[in-house]
């Protein structure tokens, strides 16, 4: 069990007054937990198969807050120059699960891994201004996100070398020779050892579970209603949030190894993997009601990454394109899980007789980007150009690893760019990628196999409810040479199933993809709010490659049945509106 848990904050509370030509503020939490829980057992089933038993538990616990603030009655008269107030989080988390059971006769057991990360990130400024510029920002960047559960009942092929080893007649004497000697000096009774036992059942579960709410907001005013907070610069307004997430997995495998004519063969052999992500991710840019802007340019925006980093491919590529791309981003198709899928699920059972494996895969997601100026706002941009970027995060230090190379996760957000191309600019914006794999597959193809009867099946579903938002409420006033407001959401979401089967008397395998998608893109300004501008831009854009395919193949000398279900089911709703 591991727990990670704090709160990161820099605050200048009401009441306080701060001298200053410039201002920065910086709460910034750098958090890495990683949890490893591993059983593993070589015992013979010495008369007992139970006694061959092999469990193992690991839960990873995050709850991580970090805030920097400024309060609505903090007296900042005296500070003229830049004012930056950042929030940022950084996060490396993973959970791993494993068990393994591999003597003579070798029962099984169960792997369970257990995650819940829950981060809260927020910049706020809440005061009156007359300086320079302003920029807000809050981010949280999570550069690994892993929980990983694996079981392996029966031996490898490389721990059947190493049984052969250590069964050598000469290896033998020595190791009980000093087992005798231990047990001896321990005062404990010397019993023969029993005769090793057929193993009638061998059974693998793995459950991974992970659980996440990653909360991030950026905000100015709406602090206190009753008096209007009021911002008078001569540079730019920047109000941002950011989240990303650079490798997102969720895994469970499950494996029932069994080989009669190496004395390692059992009756039964049952296998079941299950893996569940859910992710809630909230991102959100804000300036509160009855606030009143005067800057160069005003930038609100929001944005959520999620990428499965897959060499340029895209909602537009064809099944085969997908598949074709997976391939050459690994070895082999068991290498793929760890590298890129989102979620991950597979199980595999050898056996004399029966053999059952089956296994579940649920990504469940809900992610929103809000950018959004409230009620009763004025905004007034005096720049007489429309084109100009922040770099919020550049003033980072460079993290290097053992080998001096810098680290990729720091230099991206180091290098990360905020463009727009108008002098007020309002933007959410969601790019998601996912990959989820389910089934019972193996190198050799056929994930359940038996000289009797082989029955498996994989089910992956899929469920998506995401979000982007941007707008300006009512009763408001902006101007500006160009105004714009935008709301856009890429999804590229993928599931694939393949099962397989072999049993020389009965074969039956199944495969189901269910993809549900759920999109609302909105962009808007309320009939309510004047707007005077050369220019005006409100635009909602959803852009969806949707893929979902089930395989399934049995072989058998008398019977066998496959069946393959793939569902896509979709709801979209994208909205541009006065």
């Amino acid at each position: 069990y591991g727990r990670l848990a704090g709160e990161t904050k820099v605050e200048i509370l009401g009441n306080a007054t701060v001298k200053a030509q410039d201002l920065s503020m910086l709460a910034h939490s750098q958090d890495s937990l990683k949890v490893e829980g591993t059983a593993a057992t070589t015992r013979d089933g010495q008369g007992s198969n139970a006694t061959t038993l092999s469990a193992a538990f690991s839960m990873a616990h995050t709850d991580l807050k970090t805030t920097a603030s400024v309060a609505r009655h903090a007296d900042l008269d005296a500070v003229s120059g830049d004012v930056t107030v950042t929030a940022l989080t950084e996060q490396s988390l993973s959970n791993t699960a494993s068990s393994k059971s591999v003597g003579q006769g070798a029962m099984g057991g169960p792997a369970v891994a257990l995650s819940l990360f829950n981060s809260d990130t927020r910049a706020r400024f809440d005061a009156d201004l007359d300086a320079n510029s302003l920029s807000v920002n809050a981010a949280n960047m999570v550069s690994l996100q892993s929980t990983n559960a694996s079981v392996q009942a029966g031996k490898a092929m490389l721990d059947s070398l190493k049984a052969k080893v250590l069964s050598q007649e000469d290896f033998k004497k020595f190791t009980t020779a000093i087992g005798n000697k231990v047990k001896t000096f321990l005062g404990m009774e010397i019993k023969p050892d029993g005769e090793p036992v057929e193993s009638k059942l061998r059974f693998a579960s793995a459950v991974a579970v992970g659980i996440a709410n990653h909360q991030v907001e950026a905000r100015i005013g709406g602090g206190d209603q009753a008096l209007p907070q009021r911002l008078v610069l001569d540079g730019d307004l920047t109000v941002t949030a950011l989240q990303q997430q650079r490798s997102l997995h969720n895994g469970a495998e499950s494996k029932v190894l069994a080989d009669a004519e190496k004395d390692d063969g059992t009756k039964m052999g049952i296998s079941v993997a299950a893996s569940y992500n859910q992710l809630t991710q909230h991102t959100r840019a804000l300036i509160g009601n009855n606030t009143t802007v005067n800057a160069d340019h005003i930038g609100v925006a929001s944005r959520n990454l999620q990428t499965l980093d897959l060499a340029g491919l895209d909602r537009w590529n064809s099944l085969d394109q997908v598949f074709e791309n997976l391939k050459t981003h690994v070895p082999g198709a068991a290498a793929i899980p760890g590298k890129i899928a989102s979620v991950y699920a597979n199980a595999t059972s050898e056996s004399e007789e029966t053999g059952l494996a089956g296994s579940v895969a649920v990504l469940n997601t809900d992610i929103d980007a809000i950018a959004w100026v409230g009620d009763n706002v004025s905004l007034t941009a005096t720049a007489t150009g429309n084109n100009w970027q922040a770099n919020p995060y550049g003033f980072l230090p460079v993290i290097r690893d053992k080998d001096n190379n810098e680290d990729k996760a720091r230099k991206a957000l180091r290098e990360f760019v905020w463009a727009w191309d108008s002098a007020v600019d309002v933007s959410a914006a969601n790019q998601i990628q996912q990959l989820a794999i389910a089934g019972n597959i193996s190198l050799a193809l056929f994930g359940n196999s038996s000289d009797g009867k082989a029955v498996g099946g994989g089910v992956n579903v899929q469920v998506s409810n995401n979000q982007a938002s941007a707008g300006i409420g009512a009763n408001g006033t902006v101007k500006g040479k160009r105004v714009d407001v935008t709301a856009s959401q890429e999804e590229l979401i993928i599931g694939v199933t393949p099962s397989a089967g072999k049993g020389a008397s009965v074969a039956g395998t199944g495969a189901v993809v269910v993809s549900v998608v759920n999109s609302d893109v909105n962009a808007s300004i309320h009939n309510s709010t004047v707007v005077q501008a050369e220019q005006v831009g409100i635009t909602a854009d959803h852009q969806l490659g949707l893929w979902s395919a089930a395989g399934a193949l049995a072989v058998s000398n008398e019977t066998g049945i496959g069946a393959g279900v793939a569902v896509n089911v979709l709801h979209t709703d994208v909205l541009a509106l006065v």
